[in-house]
C-alpha cells in the first residue's frame, strides 16, 4: 500500500525540514511539495532532502488564482497517475497524528497505515484539527516544533471541527477547496463514522465538506495544526504580507487561534523517530531547552 502526501508552501523554511521528516517516519512513502515563490530557505531545504530521500520531490508553483486548491487538484493528478492508494493533503503546519499516543488503549501504538487498513471500504477520511497556540513562545524555541507547541485548544473549540483530507486518488472526481473533495461515496472520521458536514455557523454559511457537524474527533488519528506558532514569526508574516500586498493574517486572527487550554504532550510520542529520520537525511536540530 503506497502512502502520499502533497503540501504547498510558502517561506516555511523554519519548520519544512521537520515536517518532511515527520511524515517520512510515519510511514508515508511519497511526498510531492508545490512551492510558492518561497523567499527563504525553504526550497533549498527541500531540494537538500530530496538528494537523499528521492521520494520527495519538489516544483515552483504560481498559479494566477487559488494557488492552494490548484496545488491540491495537481497533486491528486500526480498521485492517481501514480498509483497511490491514499493520498494525505496538508499545510506545513500540519502534522499528522494520534491524540491517545500516551494512553494503552488499542489505537496507542498503532501504526498510520494499520489506521488506514481499518478504512479499506472508505474512500475518503476526514481528520480534524488538533489546534496548538504559542505556548507563551514569543521567539523560536529551540528544538522540534512537536517539542516546544505542548498546548492546545479544549476539546469542544468550534474550530477544530474543520477537517484535511485524506483520500484515495483513484476515487476523487477533483478538489473544493484546501479542505474537501469531490468523492462518490461519504466522508468518514477517524472513528469510522460517516461525517455530516455543518453548513452553518453562527448563523452564517460555511464552506461544504471542511466542518463536521459532530464534535471534533480529537482521541485518535487527527491533524496537529501549529497555527499560531511564536509571536514572532506572526508578526513577521503579518509586516511581509503588507509589504508584499498579499492578505495574510490579521490580530484578530492570532487573539481567536492562540488556544492553549490543553496540555497535550501526545505528539512526544513521534519526536524521537522524527529525530532518527532527520538524522538520516543529514539534518541537525537542537535539542529543547
Amino acid at each position: 500500500m503506497t502512502i502520499a502526501a502533497v503540501t504547498c508552501v510558502r517561506d516555511e523554511a523554519d519548520v519544512i525540514e521537520e515536517w518532511i521528516a515527520h511524515h517520512l517516519a510515519l510511514g508515508i512513502q511519497r511526498i510531492h511539495i508545490f512551492d510558492n515563490m518561497s523567499e527563504d530557505a525553504t526550497r533549498t531545504k527541500i531540494e537538500a532532502i530530496a538528494r537523499q530521500a528521492p521520494e520527495v520531490t519538489v516544483q515552483s508553483w504560481n498559479p494566477p488564482v487559488e494557488p492552494q486548491k490548484a496545488a491540491y487538484a495537481a497533486g491528486l493528478e500526480i498521485m492517481r497517475t501514480e498509483g497511490a492508494e491514499w493520498c494525505a493533503f496538508l499545510d506545513a503546519d500540519e502534522f499528522i497524528g494520534n491524540g491517545r499516543a500516551g494512553d494503552t488503549g488499542a489505537e496507542a501504538g498503532e501504526s498510520f497505515a494499520t489506521f488506514l487498513e481499518r478504512h479499506e471500504e472508505h474512500s475518503a477520511i476526514g481528520l480534524n484539527w488538533a489546534l496548538f497556540g504559542s505556548s507563551g513562545h514569543i521567539a523560536r524555541p529551540e528544538g522540534l516544533l512537536q517539542e516546544a507547541f505542548l498546548r492546545r485548544a479544549e476539546d469542544g473549540f468550534a474550530v477544530q471541527r474543520h477537517i484535511k483530507s485524506v483520500v484515495r486518488p483513484q476515487h476523487a472526481k477533483g478538489v473544493y477547496h484546501a479542505h474537501g473533495f469531490a468523492i462518490a461515496s461519504p466522508y468518514y472520521n477517524a472513528r469510522g463514522e460517516e461525517i455530516v458536514w455543518r453548513t452553518e455557523e453562527y448563523g452564517a454559511p460555511v464552506v461544504p465538506f471542511a466542518y463536521t457537524e459532530s464534535a471534533p474527533c480529537l482521541d485518535g488519528w487527527r491533524v496537529n495544526h501549529y497555527f499560531c506558532r511564536w509571536r514572532g514569526r506572526w508578526e513577521e508574516k503579518v509586516r511581509l504580507s503588507r509589504l508584499r500586498d498579499v492578505f495574510w493574517r490579521s490580530e484578530q486572527d492570532w487573539l481567536h487561534h492562540d488556544r492553549n487550554e490543553v496540555y497535550d504532550a501526545s505528539a512526544l510520542r513521534w519526536t524521537p523517530a522524527d529525530r532518527a529520520m532527520l538524522e538520516r537525511l543529514e539534518i541537525e536540530v537542537a535539542s529543547p531547552t
